[in-house]
């Protein structure tokens, strides 16, 4: 089944994909920070 695009919500389709899509976010992404390593394992949380 396919989904249309424009149906698919806003944040959904802006949210970051890879690590790339964080680009100005040194600060957050370094080596070393929390948010790199919970990216890069995929661990997902609410």
């Amino acid at each position: 089944m396919s989904v249309k695009k424009e149906l698919i919500p806003l944040a959904e389709r802006c949210r970051p994909k890879n690590i790339e899509d964080f680009i100005g976010q040194n600060h957050l992404m370094a080596d070393g920070k929390i948010l790199k390593a919970v990216f890069e394992k995929k661990v997902h949380f609410q």
